[in-house]
């Protein structure tokens, strides 16, 4: 009379374990490595947003921009060690180019827009 083995060995039962163990693992892993990305990936993104916004803002006033903005006191931005650059330089037949410019853990980020004036009266000025 044979006997019918039943349910798992301890060794299948070990090797199961061993498996699991190194998926959750690897998992873990992978989980963190998405979650630095992501947080990269918005920190990069809010930083291209407040750039966007501060050439919005200074398309909407006519005061001479120049030198560096003290950045600690806008409340547009996320993190209060980000400084702000923006310059204006003087180009070719009444246009100038405002270049405004953030550098975060040594990757720079920079939006430039150029004002151009049309000689109209009824015209201000063009920006592109």
């Amino acid at each position: 009379m044979k006997i019918k083995q039943q349910g798992f060995a301890l060794i299948e039962a070990m090797i199961g374990v061993v498996i699991f163990a190194i998926s959750l693992v690897a998992l873990v892993n992978y989980s963190q490595y998405i979650i630095l990305n992501f947080n990269q990936l918005y920190m990069n993104s809010s930083a291209v947003r407040a750039l966007h916004s501060t050439l919005e803002k200074s398309a909407m006033l006519t005061a001479s921009i120049s030198g560096e903005k003290n950045s600690a006191m806008d409340p547009d931005l996320r993190y209060p060690e980000w400084k702000i650059q923006m310059t204006r330089l003087p180009q070719v037949d009444n246009c100038t180019e405002l270049v405004v410019s953030l550098t975060i853990k040594r990757q720079p980020f920079s939006l430039s827009r150029w004002y151009c004036s049309t000689g109209e009266h009824y015209v201000s000025s063009v920006s592109f």
